[in-house]
């Protein structure tokens, strides 16, 4: 499942801190796909657990699940959109 598609669709009921992180995500996508927890919720100005709950609220078990699915997301949006 496409991670930027499902945030795209609840982008609007999202916390303010969630927001931050969404915006980010969507700005920087690679930044995002090879941050470290601390080094996103740092930048998205928020607390690491708030990355760890926005993961969640993804449907993601873990952070590290989360960047997987991102990146997979990313991949495959690139293979469509650059096409070789």
């Amino acid at each position: 499942m496409d991670i930027l598609a499902t945030l795209q669709g609840e982008v609007d009921s999202l916390s303010r801190s969630e927001q931050r992180i969404a915006e980010l995500l969507f700005s920087d996508t690679g930044f995002a796909v090879n941050a470290s927890i601390i080094e996103l919720a740092s930048r998205a100005e928020v607390s690491p657990p708030t990355v760890t709950r926005f993961c969640r609220r993804l449907g993601c078990q873990s952070f590290s699940e989360f960047k997987v699915r991102l990146a997979q997301s990313t991949y495959v949006g690139t293979r469509y959109l650059q096409p070789e």
